[in-house]
Parts: C-alpha cells; sequence; structure tokens
C-alpha cells in the first residue's frame, strides 16, 4: 500500500516537472500586477457593501403562510 502511495506521488511529480518544463519552454507563463493603494488613502472614511433586498423563495411562503405578513413575529402566544 505504501509502495503504491509512493509511486503514485513520483508519477505526479514527473508529470508536473514536465508541465513546468513544457510552459518555461513556450514561455506561457503569466505575470500578475497589484494595484498599490493611493497615498490620499483616508483610513476614516470606510466604505460598505451595498444593500441587497431579498425575497423569499415562493415555496417558503406557501410553507409558512404567516411570513408574509409579520415575519419577526415571536412565535409564543400570549398566553405564556
Amino acid at each position: 500500500m505504501e509502495s503504491q502511495l509512493l509511486e503514485i506521488i513520483q508519477n505526479l511529480s514527473l508529470k508536473v516537472d514536465a508541465l513546468y518544463a513544457d510552459r518555461e519552454r513556450t514561455n506561457t507563463h503569466q505575470e500578475h500586477t497589484m494595484d498599490m493603494q493611493e497615498q490620499d488613502f483616508d483610513p476614516y472614511a470606510k466604505t460598505r457593501a451595498p444593500q441587497v433586498e431579498i425575497e423569499a423563495y415562493p415555496e417558503l411562503m406557501d410553507a409558512i403562510p404567516n411570513m408574509k405578513e409579520d415575519f419577526f413575529r415571536s412565535p409564543l402566544t400570549d398566553e405564556e
């Protein structure tokens, strides 16, 4: 079992090495650039995510009919 795992790892290593060699030979590597933050950045200005309006699935509305009227109502009765 252990020898099979070592053989699989060795085969994968050979395949990865072949891919690296092929990429170097064809010069298909990609360069990544990173945008730098502006110098006039204000640390006290906060950016928030935009608001999203969420609608319930029709199946959920059919399963819980009271959900349309008062979603945040406590399920406890007034007697308790």
